[in-house]
């Protein structure tokens, strides 16, 4: 759901996520925005759902270029 959710999103150009090959209990999810604001957007809406809940003790690395 929460991949559908991002797809749909105004200014979401990409969502993926892959299983990492040397730690099958890793995944990598990578997403790109057209803009800050849709990255802002997104992350608003994105920390109420019930992802937020279940990974709220995930580590995550953003770059934002």
């Amino acid at each position: 759901m929460h991949s559908k959710l991002t797809k749909q999103e105004s200014g979401c150009l990409s969502f993926s996520i892959t299983q990492d090959s040397q730690n099958p209990l890793q995944f990598h999810v990578a997403e790109t925005f057209s803009n800050q604001a849709a990255f802002d957007f997104h992350q608003q809406r994105s920390s109420h759902s019930n992802w937020a809940v279940v990974s709220k003790h995930v580590s995550r690395h953003y770059q934002i270029s």
